[in-house]
């Protein structure tokens, strides 16, 4: 009796081993590594986890809310996700020829970050609109949403009212990131 009391306790403490690894890996792929801001007008946050996956899609406005309610990009590859998005109708009708893209990454990992850079490039680049993507840092990710914005439009918004002061944050929020990136172009002409 003894030693099956033994074999039943090894047995129980083998299955909780099993469940708290279980539970371990799942709070891994969980775990935020980085944040990718895409703004046409649309604004959209990907959360991407370590292993690359997409765990999160927030909309930051309505535009983003009627795009990620059109397109499920959670739980999968990052690339295929950011492609899905790309060519999705919701999507694609806001990044027309006169679109501008804006894509952001925010990762401590710089191999994720580059690899999530390079990925939104190439699908970026299928789009008949011009685009950015760059690597930003979290100081600029707090400011921006402290602001309500994504990244890329608060980048864009701080440079055009630096090059104009006459323009307010409440403007530059307004404008597309078409009219942003051409009322910056117009400063830097003149």
């Amino acid at each position: 009796a003894p030693k099956r009391r033994r074999s039943v306790w090894l047995a129980a403490a083998a299955c909780l081993l099993l469940v708290l690894a279980a539970f371990g890996a799942y709070g891994v792929y969980q775990t935020p590594s980085a944040y990718v801001d895409i703004d046409v007008n649309p604004a959209i946050e990907l959360t991407v986890n370590s292993f690359g996956i997409v765990i999160d899609a927030e909309a930051l406005n309505d535009d983003g809310r009627t795009v990620l309610d059109a397109v499920n990009v959670t739980h999968r590859p990052y690339a295929a996700a950011i492609e899905m998005l790309m060519k999705s109708e919701a999507f694609s009708s806001y990044a027309t020829e006169d679109g501008f893209i804006d894509i952001n990454v925010v990762s401590e990992n710089d191999v994720l970050g580059e690899s999530l850079v390079a990925e939104s490039s190439e699908a970026a680049s299928s789009m008949p609109c011009g685009h950015a993507c760059q690597r930003a840092d979290a100081d600029l990710r707090d400011a921006a949403s402290a602001a309500g914005l994504c990244v890329g439009r608060y980048r864009a918004a701080q440079e055009l009212m630096e090059l104009d002061p006459s323009y307010t944050l409440d403007e530059c929020a307004a404008m597309s990131m078409r009219q942003l990136r051409d009322h910056i172009d117009a400063c830097h002409q003149e």
